[in-house]
């Protein structure tokens, strides 16, 4: 009997399939029976009524970037209503600027860009696209981290 022949390309075909087979199985266990990631406790932001409707403030964001001449990333908050503070972040989408408000808009001076205040959408410049949202909620008169 003489030894059988194996060639390379035998080889990689055998190693293909290993590899598809343990991609396989590792995608079979992804989804539901994997542990949540734990919620990051709220943090109190600022005390709601100090946030005026058509007036966006800007506050600490805890676990905030820190940004190239030590300064930090915040959170813009604007209140739509009595009830609602929407949140965004105030790095600009376009090149991680910081954002500010300035008279009806949120605005970015590294490239003249505006944002509308209430959705975070882009006026003018050139973002790729609106802020970022972050989840803020009310609760026993602060606006708190995280939703409610």
């Amino acid at each position: 009997m003489s030894p059988e022949r194996h060639t390379r390309r035998d080889a990689l075909s055998l190693g293909a399939a290993a590899v598809g087979a343990v991609g396989a199985a590792t995608i079979a266990g992804c989804g539901e029976d994997e542990p949540q990631q734990p919620k990051e406790k709220p943090e109190r932001l600022i005390k709601a009524d100090e946030v005026q409707v058509g007036k966006p403030k800007l506050v600490k964001r805890p676990h905030g970037r820190m940004l190239p001449g030590r300064e930090f990333e915040q959170i813009i908050l604007v209140r739509v209503d009595d009830k609602t503070i929407k949140a965004y972040s105030n790095l600009c989408t376009h090149a991680d600027c910081l954002v500010k408000p300035k008279g009806k808009t949120l605005h970015c001076p590294c490239h003249e860009a505006d944002y509308e205040p209430t959705t975070g959408e882009v006026i003018t410049g050139p973002p790729p696209k609106p802020l970022a949202k972050v989840d803020v909620h009310i609760a026993d008169g602060w606006v708190m981290t995280g939703t409610a």
